[in-house]
Formats: C-alpha cells, sequence, structure tokens
C-alpha cells in the first residue's frame, strides 16, 4: 500500500466531501484543508531529500552531500585499512598469508560499521535520525560488504602484480588510492540516492501519514475553538 497516496486521497475526500451541504461542512473542511495541507508538506519534504527544486534552499539533501559521502568513503578505507602501516603490517603477516591473503584477513563487515559512523558524523545524520537511525541502514549491509570484498580482492591482484622492490614505495600506495578512485568514480549521485530511496522510503512514507493525521487533529481543534 502507498501510504503517501492512500494519506493524500483521504485527506483530499475529506475536504471535497465539506463541500456537500451537512451540519459538518465547516468541520470536515478544516480536517480535510489541514490534513491534506500536513501531508503535502510533508511529501515535500521527503521529496526534497532526493531531488534538487530550483530556487528552492536546501533541497536535494542527498546529492548536494555526495561529493562528502565519496570523500568519506575514501578516507575510512584508505585510513582504516590500506594506510601504509596497515599494509606493510598485514604483507609481512603470517597469520594472513595462513588466511588466504589480505582478503581472508579483513572483515568487510568493519567496513559497514565504520561506514555508519561516518554517516552519523556527517551532515546526513539528521536525516538518518529521522528515519530511526543505524538500524535504517541495516538493509545496505550485504551490498556494500560485497563491493568491498571485491575492492579488496582487486587490491591484493594488484599489489601480486607488483614487483617486490616496489611494495611499499610511494608509487605502490598511490595505486592502492588510484584503484579506489576509479571504484569511488563508479558511484554516480543517481546510484546512491537510488539505494537510499529504496532503503528508507517505506519508512519515510509514515511522515506524509503523520503530517495529514496531525493536520487534520489541528483542523478538528480549529473547529471546535470556533
Amino acid at each position: 500500500m502507498n501510504k503517501t497516496l492512500t494519506t493524500n486521497s483521504v485527506a483530499a475526500l475529506i475536504l471535497v466531501s465539506s463541500f456537500i451541504e451537512s451540519p459538518y461542512q465547516n468541520i470536515l473542511f478544516n480536517i480535510g484543508a489541514f490534513a491534506l495541507s500536513g501531508s503535502l508538506t510533508n511529501n515535500l519534504a521527503v521529496y526534497m531529500l532526493f531531488e534538487k527544486i530550483p530556487l528552492i534552499y536546501g533541497s536535494g539533501v542527498v546529492q548536494n552531500n555526495f561529493n562528502q559521502f565519496k570523500v568519506a568513503i575514501k578516507g575510512l578505507v584508505l585510513e582504516e585499512f590500506f594506510n601504509r602501516d596497515n599494509v606493510l603490517g598485514l604483507l609481512s603477516n603470517t597469520e594472513t598469508q595462513n588466511a588466504g591473503g589480505i582478503s581472508g584477513f579483513i572483515n568487510p563487515n568493519r567496513i559497514f560499521d565504520e561506514f555508519v559512523e561516518a554517516i552519523q558524523a556527517s551532515s546526513l545524520s539528521g536525516m538518518l535520525a529521522m528515519v530511526g537511525g543505524a538500524t535504517a541502514l541495516e538493509p545496505l549491509r550485504t551490498p556494500i560488504t560485497e563491493k568491498f570484498s571485491k575492492l579488496v580482492l582487486e587490491i591484493e591482484q594488484n599489489i601480486k602484480e607488483k614487483p617486490i622492490d616496489m611494495i611499499g614505495s610511494d608509487t605502490f600506495f598511490s595505486d592502492i588510492e588510484s584503484l579506489i578512485d576509479s571504484r569511488l568514480e563508479q558511484l554516480t549521485p543517481k546510484y546512491v540516492k537510488e539505494i537510499i530511496s529504496k532503503m528508507i522510503y517505506q519508512h519515510l512514507g509514515w511522515l506524509v501519514v503523520w503530517g495529514g493525521v496531525v493536520g487534520g487533529i489541528v483542523g478538528l481543534i480549529v473547529s471546535l475553538i470556533k
């Protein structure tokens, strides 16, 4: 059931019914008008999270923060997993070798947990809190860990192809950074917007529902006061 369409339709029907001659015309008009106003306002707010609207400041939150989103992921991957000390330590670690290389040693779930923490610390934290907090991001765990695992395998293959005397050099780490950049370039604003919207639109739909409900209650109160 489409929560947004249902709420707007119910509010509109109540408003239309107020034009039918009855003792409750004024009450129905106020309830319908306030409910429709509340649901449409919240519907616009949800739309503005994902789409830029000309001349509307603050619209397109996801797109406006897209570069910050990519920079945060790159910094997270480089600083937490592929900085110079970590890579050299992993390559020389017998446990890493026994586990089948870097890919067998790193836990992909950790990158997801760090990713969630990065979002909570960013300007997107307000939107995240509005839809249920970190738990709302849980559906992203599988796709993100899968992509990260593929990236680690690519980096590991890149390392194996390097001459031994190049491993640990500035060029070596520059190549790793370039590989991460090339993969992040595949993340377009449209793609990120789609995966986020699919994940939380079901939660955001309740904002429209409660906007209509609260608006209707306010309309009823106004009618009773009059």
